[in-house]
């Protein structure tokens, strides 16, 4: 139930004071019952604001995207929201459960569930029934980390997950949602909004993206800062790269496509990273060739799948018959000739390579620099291959403190060691644990990209880009394992080792490094300022904060007043056409919504920074006096036409209880399964419209009450297997599908009474 209230007393007041109702109620009303303590661990001011407002996406979206910079805290974030569930079931990459296991440990929470991401390619985690009831947000909250790892929606693992979290509430965490394109930011909001993702629409983009940078928090947290240094370059031969460019087509795998480009890109990508990078492609690269000419000798010629069977890791091919094992016959001759003329030329540059090669050299002594200058904060140093680290590990063997971390193994100088023991030798107050002994301390770690997520290693001070990764979002995420809160540094150094010139302009690396941060920055946002709607969403409370520390408020009204102030113009200047003319705070039940206005309802965080930002300048100026109390009497006539701005709000938060937000349109799915329920009540006869009517109820409020892909997906299948006619027992059917139970037990929350708290008036001299 919603019931209005504008019967408080008019208080007008100067702009000051007006400013501190604003943020004190607004911030008071969304930290309330934010906890900020969670088992041994403090919430910092930041992660509580965080944990306010992830609620209130979950409790209006039934779900939520934290993309705060790395190095944030977004896993006691996470935590912190799933006290408010009975039960939380976090999915995270295999390699970063250890971290979860220890963060709940820490927080002190009994409820927490534990699965494997890489692990749902194989098989759809154990996600019961447990739905919301009356009086809590809901039963099962999922939290996906790194949910970055979700962005292609045709994978096996996008839709198992898709299937189990369809229904309950799904908070994710990725500080690099999107890496490529912007289909991946729909598919990981798809998660829980459905088709509705599909426009990325920035009204919903600001009310379900949490992001805040390093430097809007830096007032409530200490972390360091980045100093990207001059990259370093090196000698490379002209030669190779004119044989990478100059490469002969590879004859391609029964079935599969000429893949030309995308060989000759992968060598160049391989060269630009090390000697010993393009050695091991082209040994690769080689072996596959070697294999395809024994089948097509035999008269085979393999696909992918069956060529993959003859190879044994890098460096050998098994015996194998093709007869047995490749089902395509060929004629030879022709084939044979384009596969000769690509190994041919592959040998060919592989003899050059080996005599010419001297480019690790000159990386191996930048490195001994780099651990000379940076002594003695560690240093971590990451490449996209492993064969690029394992010769500079090997090529660095004489160095006391060095060690390798690849995906197959790791290394010290004594040998191979666990994963975790070599962590806690390079950072060990990271890992919680005390200091090694000095002649066990690492000082340079060689990684691969395996370790540029989800790790803390906040005790080195320089990152090394060993070679550029193929995204933007790696790069960001390889310098977040070290810029990190609790980092004992004020600065963390960045290393790069620049490609060749030539090469950089045949691969045009560094264009899609800035195309795919500009494009992650139009719907995330980045580093450099408030350039998305999630950007403008902090930016708001950023600035609400600040209105909370005035200390020169005058009359601090009664809550039983509407507070009224307003900014004169200069000059008689009026208010430009289509500018918002009032920045308007109401209370919802235990809610304060900020609303801005006569046009712009919710979710303009855009055009709230604006209005603020005028309010600031305005401040900023000659101190504006409260209004006199004639004024007051003229202004009354202009503040009650809020009234006409609060009804419809109110009405956009009843709809928001069918169809689930107010910017919120019905996805496809929906629309197609309420067609066909319309249509089986319209069609039913007289004498069982009446009982057809009811179940048809159900039905609609399941459809009404359905999020997420997996729940579309579950739609359309439902109403796939609708036969023509009068199909009652269909209306029925849909509770075979676990997503749609899901979604015709949720309890929406009642709104609450609506009452007006405050307005500022955005006018000229003439009106104010």
């Amino acid at each position: 139930m919603i019931r209005m209230n504008l019967d408080g007393a008019m208080h007008f007041v100067d702009l000051e004071t007006a400013r501190w109702v604003f943020g004190t109620s607004m911030l008071a009303s969304s930290l309330s019952s934010v906890p900020a303590v969670l088992g041994t661990v403090t919430l910092l001011p930041h992660q509580q604001e965080a944990v306010a407002r992830l609620r209130s996406a979950l409790r209006e979206f039934r779900g939520a995207l934290l993309a705060d910079d790395v190095g944030l805290g977004k896993t006691f974030v996470a935590l912190a929201v799933a006290t408010s569930y009975r039960t939380a079931h976090v999915i995270a990459p295999a390699g970063l459960l250890p971290m979860w296991r220890a963060a709940i440990e820490r927080a002190g929470l009994q409820h927490v569930v534990l699965h494997s991401l890489h692990g749902c390619s194989r098989r759809a985690p154990n996600i019961a029934l447990n739905t919301r009831t009356s009086g809590e947000p809901a039963g099962v909250l999922v939290i996906v980390d790194e949910a970055h790892h979700l962005r292609n929606a045709r994978t096996r693992r996008y839709r198992a997950i898709a299937d189990v979290v369809g229904g309950h509430d799904v908070l994710l965490l990725s500080a690099t949602p999107v890496h490529n394109r912007s289909p991946e930011l729909r598919a990981q909001l798809g998660l829980f909004l459905g088709g509705r993702a599909d426009a990325l629409d920035p009204q919903i983009l600001e009310r379900t993206i949490v992001r805040r940078t390093s430097a809007v928090v830096a007032t409530s947290v200490r972390r360091p800062a980045v100093l990207e240094l001059p990259a370093r370059e090196f000698t490379y031969d002209g030669a190779t790269l004119a044989a990478i460019v100059g490469l002969p087509a590879p004859l391609p795998a029964h079935g599969g496509a000429v893949a030309g480009a995308l060989i000759r890109l992968g060598l160049l990508r391989a060269w630009c990273s090390s000697d010993a990078a393009l050695t091991a492609s082209l040994t690769r690269r080689q072996l596959r060739g070697s294999a395809l000419r024994e089948s097509l000798l035999a008269g085979r010629h393999p696909t992918n799948v069956e060529l993959r069977t003859w190879l044994v890791g890098d460096q050998e091919v098994q015996l194998a018959f093709p007869e047995l094992t490749v089902d395509a016959e060929v004629a030879p001759a022709s084939l044979l000739a384009v596969l000769d003329a690509h190994l041919d030329a592959l040998r060919a540059l592989r003899e050059h390579h080996h005599v010419t090669a001297r480019g690790d050299e000159g990386r191996v002594e930048a490195l001994r620099a780099i651990m000379t200058q940076e002594s003695p904060r560690g240093v971590i140093a990451f490449s996209q291959f492993g064969s690029t680290i394992r010769a500079l590990y090997r090529a660095l063997s004489d160095i006391a403190g060095v060690g390798m971390l690849s995906a197959s193994e790791a290394r010290i100088a004594s040998g191979r060691v666990t994963r975790g023991d070599l962590l806690r030798r390079f950072a060990p107050a990271a890992q919680g644990v005390p200091p090694p002994l000095p002649h066990q301390a690492i000082r340079l770690l060689l990684a691969t990209d395996m370790l540029a997520e989800g790790v803390n290693l906040q005790d080195a001070g320089a990152v090394v880009h060993l070679d550029l990764p193929w995204t933007d979002a790696l790069r960001q995420q390889r310098v977040g394992r070290v810029a990190r809160i609790g980092s004992p540094h004020d600065t963390v150094h960045v290393h790069t080792f620049a490609s060749p010139t030539e090469a950089e302009r045949a691969l045009r690396q560094l264009e899609r490094l800035r195309d795919k941060a500009s494009l992650a920055a139009q719907f995330v946002g980045d580093a450099n300022g408030s350039r998305s709607a999630a950007d403008d969403a902090s930016a708001v409370r950023a600035m609400l904060r600040a209105w909370t520390r005035t200390v020169s408020v005058t009359a601090r009204a009664d809550d039983a007043h509407i507070v009224v102030a307003c900014i004169p113009g200069t000059g008689g200047r009026r208010v430009s056409a289509g500018e918002p003319d009032a920045l308007v705070l109401v209370q919802v039940g235990d809610e304060a919504v900020l609303l801005c206005g006569s046009d712009v309802l919710v979710g303009d965080a855009g055009a709230l920074r604006r209005c603020m930002t005028r309010v600031d300048r305005a401040c900023a100026g000659s101190t504006v006096p409260p209004a006199s109390s004639s004024g007051a009497e003229l202004e009354i006539r202009r503040v009650r036409q809020v009234e006409e701005l609060v009804c419809v709000w109110r009405r956009a938060r009843e709809l928001a209880a069918v169809v689930g937000s107010a910017v919120e349109t019905l996805s496809t799915a929906q629309l197609h399964a309420l067609d066909r329920i319309q249509t089986i009540v319209a069609g039913a006869p007289a004498v069982r419209r009446a009982s057809i009517v009811r179940v048809a109820d159900d039905a609609i409020r399941m459809v009404s009450g359905s999020r997420g892909n997996g729940a579309d997906v579950a739609l359309a299948s439902w109403v796939a297997s609708s036969r023509s006619g009068v199909d009652s027992a269909w209306l029925h059917a849909w509770s075979a599908y676990p997503a749609l139970v899901r979604a015709a037990d949720v309890v929406d929350p009642e709104v609450g009474d609506v009452r007006l708290r405050a307005v500022i008036l955005l006018g000229n001299e003439a009106s104010c």
